[in-house]
């Protein structure tokens, strides 16, 4: 249909002829030359320059790598920043650091003293100079993040004085109104089926347990096939075994349900709505895991929505601006990171898992209005979002391979996926046709785990980093 599109084995006929098919488009460089997200974590773990937190605030070791160059070669930049902020920046005069030594600096960083609510990193950038050969000067060859200041807790939130809340059952139906915003959950499938705020609606799809992922080419020469499909339906198919409607006061009311998964041996996932006056609703889950798990490991856990394809402009705290995940996040950095949703999605030549984000604090989808949703964790979590599904992606891990699908097969949909993790195993790659990631990328499925979010609705000019830092203490 005159789209351009890259193919592999299998798709020139012969069916007699063996073929591996996309199995040698591993690399890090595609074959149009455009550049993976590997690409860069590749670069990053070949470099020969490191930084280290020195014994006192200002103090930074810098570390040479290299057998035969002098750290004076370089020019090297610095900047500290708060939330994603630029609190002081500057560079550093020529300093002598010869060949696999270190050297300790001390650095004037008063400014920072006693910001104790936020995160404050530092990163240190090593950049050539002058020409040599085809790189010009300033390319950066190296960089280094540290973390020089942890938050400290603040208080929780007191919502005594909050708007009150109204509550209405009928038959299958539970309507919470307040000011701005209604919330509706189904009592037969335990789903928020409507979340109207600011006039307008946040959910296109409940939000609802996710345990699978679209396996990675890694994952089809691993063992995957072998333990992970009883989790692609283990909440989809999951029973409702609980509904409980309760008003904690006359502005915090609570839904609480218990699902039994499907296909996992009696596991259970129990999550709690607390909704407050406000219009921010905390949501807490407990996974309980099954005496009898027939598998070891899980894909991932956590929740999947969708929102409107109009929230389509991202925001988020955490590791970036590239693809990371669990064991593939050295190349990627803390920071404050936008996007728009359609630039997320990595395409990868048979269509999979992308886009994935590690160490997240929070993330905003807005429309152009400047309305849409916040979600924050004290916890750090890893999220996709994309305007593809899970399902677009997929493939079935047991089926024909020459079912395999191409980017034609798939096309953006008007609409937001957003998927919430509380962990995501890894990407593995010590090979890719029998190796797991290691242990410690792997998702248990013989323990429990307990995670919690924070939804609020957003409008323009809202203080997105203040707002996602509060917490709320209510008795659940």
């Amino acid at each position: 249909d005159g789209e351009n599109y890259c193919a592999y084995g299998g798709d020139y006929g012969y069916e007699d002829i063996r073929t591996s098919y996309n199995f040698c488009l591993n690399g890090i460089v595609n074959p149009d030359r455009g550049l993976k997200p590997a690409y860069w974590e590749v670069k990053k773990v070949y470099q020969n320059f490191g930084v280290e937190n020195g014994t006192s605030l200002g103090e930074i070791k810098l570390i040479n790598k290299y057998y035969f160059r002098n750290l004076s070669e370089f020019d090297i930049f610095w900047e500290i920043k708060s939330d994603g902020e630029v609190l002081i920046n500057g560079k550093l005069p020529d300093i002598s650091v010869p060949p696999q030594n270190t050297k300790t600096i001390k650095l004037d960083w008063s400014e920072i003293e006693g910001k104790t609510s936020s995160d404050i990193f530092l990163k240190v950038s090593l950049q050539l100079k002058n020409r040599e050969g085809l790189v010009p000067a300033g390319y950066e060859q190296a960089w280094e993040q540290v973390q020089i200041a942890n938050p400290e807790p603040s208080n929780p939130s007191d919502v005594s004085n909050y708007p009150l809340l109204d509550l209405i059952e009928n038959g299958n139906d539970v309507v919470i109104s307040g000011d701005e915003f209604t919330i509706n959950f189904n009592k037969e499938s335990g789903s928020m089926t409507s979340w109207i705020a600011n006039g307008e609606e946040l959910i296109k799809q409940a939000l609802f347990p996710n345990f699978w992922r679209a396996p990675i080419d890694n994952d089809m020469g691993g063992d995957f096939t072998y333990f992970a499909r009883q989790w692609k339906d283990a909440a989809t198919k999951s029973w409702l075994l609980n509904f409980d409607v309760v008003r904690i006061s006359e502005n915090i009311i609570q839904i609480k349900l218990r699902r039994r998964l499907y296909g996992v041996m009696a596991s259970m996932m129990d999550e709690t709505y607390t909704i407050l006056g406000n219009g921010v609703i905390e949501m807490d889950n407990h996974f309980l895991n099954g005496a009898l798990n027939m598998g070891d490991n899980m894909p991932r856990i956590g929740h999947r929505l969708q929102l409107p394809g109009s929230y389509n402009n991202l925001t988020w705290y955490g590791e970036g601006p590239y693809e990371n995940y669990c064991d593939r996040n050295s190349a990627t950095w803390i920071d404050k990171f936008e996007s728009k949703v359609s630039d997320q999605f990595v395409e990868y030549i048979r269509p999979q898992e992308n886009g994935h984000k590690t160490k997240t604090k929070w993330l905003s989808l807005t429309n152009e209005n400047g309305n849409g949703l916040l979600v924050s964790s004290m916890q750090q979590f890893e999220f996709n979002a994309l305007d593809y599904t899970v399902e677009d992606l997929d493939m079935d891990i047991l089926g024909d391979v020459r079912l395999l699908k191409h980017t034609y097969d798939i096309k953006p949909k008007d609409l937001v996926e957003l998927s919430l993790d509380h962990k995501h195993r890894g990407l593995g790659g010590e090979d890719s046709w029998g190796a797991p990631p290691l242990e410690q990328y792997l998702v248990s499925a013989q323990q429990q785990y307990k995670y919690s979010f924070v939804f609020r609705p957003i409008k323009k000019g809202d203080d997105v980093i203040k707002l996602s830092k509060e917490w709320f203490d209510v008795a659940k």
